[in-house]
């Protein structure tokens, strides 16, 4: 028996229903292959920004000091000064010291202490901040020319960042600097000048309190009696006490109250901004993106216009 089948000739070029073509993606990765010299480009114009920007970019360091306030009343000394700090309210007083350290007229006595307003380099801005105060400037945008000692306590204040933890008493004093040295010294001078202050006004109050008792002892038992003549002895060796403060180099010993706990800062070799290798990822991954974005809109455009 002989089987005889009749084969259509056109059917042979038909496409089956189930074969819709290539995908979607392999047609993606077909365009992106035909034009990588494109997404070469732009990545390689993209990372390149970046890394002109980090270069442009210092280091910056941060060192922190902190600034420990016991309350214990039992602890307290017999003078005035330390009873009022243990009698008033713990919590008003550690926000009252860390807002005290961050004031601006903390930050001049700094300025004037360290010489910061003397040193050039510490207020010179940045290539990119002269850039930009040209252009204002340019424009009719720009501020005028802030004195030396103005623009220094301006960059003493936007450097520094100043915590408290009040349940704990404790006073965080972080600045950031170009230096690590720098950024040690000034966060160590911020807090050292603060209890210099607190210093100085309690021997003022003890002054004025002599000073009052020696003018009652004058109208009392007058100025040959020898209370007077100790009383004059107190107000001399306090005047001195208080040039000595005023005069004194960084010596926390000097300057510190009963019951007050500081911790100096030390210079941190590992800066802290900026992040180097995740901005570059960062930059990597934008740039990469960018170039894919680019190259699937040429192609488009290249199919509307054939």
């Amino acid at each position: 028996m002989n089987l005889h089948v009749k084969i259509d000739p056109d059917k042979l070029n038909t496409v089956t229903a189930n074969d819709d073509g290539p995908s979607i993606v392999r047609l993606t990765l077909a365009q992106l292959s035909a034009r990588k010299w494109l997404i070469g480009v732009v990545t390689l114009v993209g990372m390149s920004a970046v890394s002109v920007g980090l270069w442009l970019t210092p280091s910056l360091y941060t060192s922190k000091a902190s600034l420990e306030l016991n309350f214990n009343r039992e602890a307290a000394s017999a003078n005035t000064a330390t009873w009022q700090l243990a009698s008033m309210d713990p919590g008003a007083l550690v926000n009252g010291a860390a807002e005290e350290i961050g004031s601006r007229a903390n930050a001049g006595r700094v300025v004037t202490r360290l010489g910061l307003d003397q040193h050039s380099s510490s207020n010179a801005p940045s290539f990119l901040g002269g850039l930009l105060t040209d252009a204002r400037q340019a424009i009719g945008l720009g501020k005028p020319p802030l004195p030396a000692r103005e623009l220094a306590i301006d960059e003493v204040q936007s450097n520094l960042l100043v915590t408290y933890q009040a349940h704990a008493y404790v006073v965080g004093i972080s600045y950031t600097d170009k230096n690590p040295e720098t950024a040690a010294k000034v966060a160590n001078a911020l807090v050292i000048e603060h209890l210099r202050g607190e210093r100085l006004r309690e021997l003022g109050e003890q002054r004025g309190s002599a000073v009052r008792e020696l003018v009652n002892l004058s109208e009392t038992l007058g100025s040959l009696h020898p209370k007077y003549a100790l009383m004059h002895a107190r107000i001399e060796h306090l005047d001195n006490e208080i040039n000595a403060v005023g005069k004194a180099d960084a010596d926390p010993a000097k300057f510190q109250l009963p019951g007050q706990y500081l911790t100096l800062a030390e210079p941190i070799m590992i800066p802290t901004s900026p992040k180097r290798f995740p901005i570059l990822a960062l930059g990597f991954g934008a740039s990469l993106g960018l170039g894919v974005l680019l190259a699937l809109l040429a192609e488009r455009l290249t199919k509307r216009f054939r």
